[in-house]
Protein backbone atom coordinates (compact mmCIF):
# COMPACT_ATOMS: atom_id res chain seq x y z
CA UNK A 1 0.00 0.00 0.00
CA UNK A 2 2.56 2.12 1.00
CA UNK A 3 4.56 2.10 -2.46
CA UNK A 4 1.08 2.03 -4.35
CA UNK A 5 0.57 5.19 -2.83
CA UNK A 6 3.64 6.70 -2.96
CA UNK A 7 4.03 5.63 -6.69
CA UNK A 8 0.44 6.93 -7.40
CA UNK A 9 1.58 10.60 -5.74
CA UNK A 10 5.21 10.38 -8.02
CA UNK A 11 3.59 9.87 -11.35
CA UNK A 12 0.55 12.28 -10.88
CA UNK A 13 3.68 15.28 -10.12
CA UNK A 14 5.33 14.24 -12.77
CA UNK A 15 2.88 14.13 -15.14
CA UNK A 16 1.47 17.13 -13.50
CA UNK A 17 4.50 19.41 -13.92
CA UNK A 18 5.35 17.82 -17.32
CA UNK A 19 1.92 18.77 -18.60
CA UNK A 20 1.77 22.56 -17.19
CA UNK A 21 4.82 23.73 -16.59
CA UNK A 22 4.67 25.07 -20.62
CA UNK A 23 1.27 26.39 -20.29
CA UNK A 24 2.74 28.63 -16.74
CA UNK A 25 5.54 30.30 -18.10
CA UNK A 26 3.56 31.13 -20.79
CA UNK A 27 0.96 32.63 -18.77
CA UNK A 28 3.84 34.17 -16.86
CA UNK A 29 4.41 36.49 -19.83
CA UNK A 30 8.41 36.50 -20.24
CA UNK A 31 7.86 38.40 -23.68
CA UNK A 32 10.27 35.85 -25.25
CA UNK A 33 8.30 33.22 -27.48
CA UNK A 34 11.21 30.71 -26.32
CA UNK A 35 10.93 30.91 -22.84
CA UNK A 36 7.96 28.48 -22.28
CA UNK A 37 9.53 25.31 -24.65
CA UNK A 38 13.02 26.19 -22.64
CA UNK A 39 11.54 25.95 -19.70
CA UNK A 40 9.57 22.31 -19.96
CA UNK A 41 13.19 21.27 -21.63
CA UNK A 42 14.82 22.36 -18.99
CA UNK A 43 12.49 19.79 -16.81
CA UNK A 44 12.46 17.00 -18.91
CA UNK A 45 16.59 17.02 -19.49
CA UNK A 46 17.40 17.46 -16.53
CA UNK A 47 14.70 14.26 -15.84
CA UNK A 48 16.91 12.53 -18.12
CA UNK A 49 19.96 13.36 -16.68
CA UNK A 50 19.36 13.05 -13.24
CA UNK A 51 18.00 9.19 -14.47
CA UNK A 52 21.43 8.89 -15.67
CA UNK A 53 23.59 10.22 -12.97
CA UNK A 54 21.30 7.93 -9.95
CA UNK A 55 22.93 4.68 -10.43
CA UNK A 56 26.54 5.92 -10.20
CA UNK A 57 25.47 8.38 -6.72
CA UNK A 58 23.86 5.59 -5.38
CA UNK A 59 26.99 3.61 -5.55
CA UNK A 60 28.26 6.45 -2.42
CA UNK A 61 24.55 7.03 -0.39
CA UNK A 62 22.39 4.79 1.07
CA UNK A 63 18.93 4.36 -1.04
CA UNK A 64 16.85 5.88 1.73
CA UNK A 65 19.15 8.86 1.78
CA UNK A 66 19.07 9.90 -1.43
CA UNK A 67 15.17 9.42 -1.85
CA UNK A 68 14.67 11.39 1.27
CA UNK A 69 17.27 14.33 -0.33
CA UNK A 70 15.30 14.16 -3.88
CA UNK A 71 12.22 14.50 -2.35
CA UNK A 72 13.06 17.83 -0.17
CA UNK A 73 14.69 19.25 -3.45
CA UNK A 74 11.79 18.74 -5.81
CA UNK A 75 9.74 20.38 -2.95
CA UNK A 76 11.94 23.16 -3.23
CA UNK A 77 12.01 23.24 -6.65
CA UNK A 78 8.69 23.82 -7.48
CA UNK A 79 8.08 26.19 -4.73
CA UNK A 80 10.87 28.11 -6.29
CA UNK A 81 8.69 27.68 -9.59
CA UNK A 82 5.99 28.90 -7.92
CA UNK A 83 7.20 32.02 -6.20
CA UNK A 84 10.21 33.57 -8.29
CA UNK A 85 8.81 35.01 -11.97
CA UNK A 86 12.11 35.91 -13.17
CA UNK A 87 12.91 33.77 -15.98
CA UNK A 88 16.96 32.10 -15.46
CA UNK A 89 15.36 31.48 -11.93
CA UNK A 90 12.13 29.40 -13.72
CA UNK A 91 14.10 27.75 -15.66
CA UNK A 92 16.52 26.75 -12.82
CA UNK A 93 13.40 25.48 -10.73
CA UNK A 94 12.30 23.60 -13.20
CA UNK A 95 15.70 22.00 -13.85
CA UNK A 96 15.86 21.20 -10.15
CA UNK A 97 12.40 19.79 -9.78
CA UNK A 98 13.12 17.88 -12.82
CA UNK A 99 16.49 16.26 -11.73
CA UNK A 100 15.62 15.62 -8.12
CA UNK A 101 12.81 14.04 -8.97
CA UNK A 102 14.66 11.40 -11.50
CA UNK A 103 15.36 8.97 -8.66
CA UNK A 104 12.43 8.65 -6.68
CA UNK A 105 10.60 6.08 -8.53
CA UNK A 106 13.89 3.73 -9.79
CA UNK A 107 14.66 3.62 -6.10
CA UNK A 108 10.74 3.02 -5.17
CA UNK A 109 10.41 0.49 -7.43
CA UNK A 110 13.54 -1.34 -6.71
CA UNK A 111 12.92 -2.06 -2.84
CA UNK A 112 9.18 -2.95 -3.72
CA UNK A 113 10.96 -6.01 -6.11
CA UNK A 114 13.21 -6.64 -3.26
CA UNK A 115 10.48 -7.31 -0.83
CA UNK A 116 7.78 -8.94 -3.18
CA UNK A 117 9.16 -13.03 -3.79
CA UNK A 118 7.19 -12.65 -6.96
CA UNK A 119 7.91 -10.34 -9.56
CA UNK A 120 4.53 -10.78 -10.87
CA UNK A 121 3.11 -8.87 -8.38
CA UNK A 122 4.78 -5.57 -8.80
CA UNK A 123 1.96 -5.11 -11.74
CA UNK A 124 -0.93 -3.95 -9.46
CA UNK A 125 1.23 -1.54 -8.06
CA UNK A 126 2.71 0.60 -11.64
CA UNK A 127 -1.59 0.07 -12.62
CA UNK A 128 -2.05 2.36 -9.10
CA UNK A 129 0.59 4.60 -10.11
CA UNK A 130 -0.70 4.99 -13.78
CA UNK A 131 -3.65 6.42 -12.34
CA UNK A 132 -1.42 9.24 -10.84
CA UNK A 133 -0.36 10.30 -13.67
CA UNK A 134 -4.15 10.26 -15.44
CA UNK A 135 -5.78 12.39 -11.87
CA UNK A 136 -2.99 14.86 -10.84
CA UNK A 137 -2.90 16.47 -14.10
CA UNK A 138 -6.60 16.68 -14.43
CA UNK A 139 -7.08 18.03 -10.63
CA UNK A 140 -4.02 20.44 -11.37
CA UNK A 141 -6.48 21.73 -14.41
CA UNK A 142 -9.65 21.57 -12.77
CA UNK A 143 -8.43 23.23 -9.30
CA UNK A 144 -6.68 26.16 -11.74
CA UNK A 145 -10.56 26.18 -13.74
CA UNK A 146 -12.40 26.84 -10.76
CA UNK A 147 -9.57 29.47 -8.90
CA UNK A 148 -8.80 31.17 -12.59
CA UNK A 149 -5.05 30.56 -11.73
CA UNK A 150 -2.67 27.89 -12.96
CA UNK A 151 -0.46 29.26 -10.23
CA UNK A 152 -3.18 27.86 -7.45
CA UNK A 153 -3.64 24.73 -9.60
CA UNK A 154 0.16 23.58 -9.36
CA UNK A 155 -0.04 23.63 -5.57
CA UNK A 156 -1.59 20.06 -6.19
CA UNK A 157 2.21 18.92 -7.54
CA UNK A 158 3.51 20.73 -4.55
CA UNK A 159 0.52 19.20 -2.13
CA UNK A 160 1.98 15.93 -3.48
CA UNK A 161 5.64 15.98 -2.91
CA UNK A 162 4.92 17.35 0.98
CA UNK A 163 2.44 14.42 1.31
CA UNK A 164 5.31 12.11 0.06
CA UNK A 165 7.94 14.10 2.57
CA UNK A 166 5.68 13.04 5.57
CA UNK A 167 5.31 9.06 4.05
CA UNK A 168 9.23 9.18 4.35
CA UNK A 169 8.83 9.97 8.01
CA UNK A 170 5.39 7.74 8.62
CA UNK A 171 6.76 5.15 11.68
CA UNK A 172 6.88 2.35 10.13
CA UNK A 173 7.34 3.52 6.50
CA UNK A 174 9.12 5.71 4.19
CA UNK A 175 12.58 5.73 6.14
CA UNK A 176 12.06 2.51 8.70
CA UNK A 177 10.66 0.64 6.23
CA UNK A 178 13.89 1.01 3.76
CA UNK A 179 16.08 0.59 6.75
CA UNK A 180 14.62 -3.33 7.87
CA UNK A 181 15.20 -3.94 4.19
CA UNK A 182 18.96 -3.44 3.91
CA UNK A 183 19.49 -4.55 7.91
CA UNK A 184 18.34 -7.66 6.48
CA UNK A 185 20.41 -8.04 4.05
CA UNK A 186 22.81 -7.27 6.60
CA UNK A 187 22.24 -10.46 8.48
CA UNK A 188 22.62 -12.56 5.62
CA UNK A 189 25.41 -11.24 3.72
CA UNK A 190 26.87 -13.66 0.83
CA UNK A 191 30.23 -15.38 1.34
CA UNK A 192 33.30 -13.21 -0.34
CA UNK A 193 33.47 -16.19 -2.89
CA UNK A 194 30.53 -16.96 -3.62
CA UNK A 195 31.29 -20.37 -2.62
CA UNK A 196 29.17 -21.90 -0.29
CA UNK A 197 30.89 -24.53 2.24
CA UNK A 198 28.67 -27.10 3.73
CA UNK A 199 29.43 -28.39 7.25
CA UNK A 200 30.74 -32.10 7.75
CA UNK A 201 29.71 -34.56 10.06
Amino acid sequence: TFFAVFGLLYCGTEAALGAWVLTYVHRLDFHLSAAPPLAASCFWLALLIGRAVAPAVLLHVREERLLAVALISAFIGVAALLTLHSLPVVMLSAALAGFSMAPIFPICVAIFMALTPDPAETRWMFAVAGLGSATLPWATGQLSARAGSLHTGLLVPLLALAIMLVMMRWPGGGTDLFRNVFQRREEHPLPPSGITFLPTS
